[in-house]
């Protein structure tokens, strides 16, 4: 997933228009050197200014929470992903992948247990921002 930027901070939730809303989340602001250089006499010293990245998604009408997040989880986790980690954690708790102590087991086992921990983030965060958005 690919983060988007912006010259000035941008909302967390707005109409684009047609039907369709914009959800973003981890909005940070970050300094960065402005490449064009700036003229000041015979001298040319690049600048620094503020922008702005997030995440960010489309979720058309009727807005939910859970509509919210169902397009954060798709967009974050792409191509079923989900049910991979969840086959590769079983197949690895029933042996597939040599016994639970071993290294290839574990790593599934870790990967599911990732992935559920930031799963949960997400819920948290959007359920938040629905929240003082007032969507149900």
């Amino acid at each position: 997933m690919k983060r988007a930027y912006y010259d000035i901070k941008p909302s967390n939730y707005e109409a684009v228009g047609n039907g369709s809303h914009m959800y973003r989340w981890d909005i940070k602001e970050e300094k960065v050197t402005d490449q064009m250089a700036v003229a000041e006499g015979d001298e040319h010293q690049p600048g620094e200014r503020i922008q702005y990245s997030c995440l960010e998604v489309v979720v058309w009408a009727p807005v939910t929470s859970n509509g919210i997040l169902q397009a954060v989880l798709e967009a974050k986790f792409p191509n079923n992903r989900e049910q991979k980690y969840i086959n590769e954690y079983n197949a690895a708790l029933l042996g597939y992948y040599g016994d639970e102590g071993s290294d290839e087991a574990q790593e599934k086992i870790n990967a599911y247990k990732e992935f559920l921990y930031q799963r949960a983030l997400l819920k948290t965060q959007v359920d938040e921002d629905c929240k003082k958005l007032g969507i149900i």
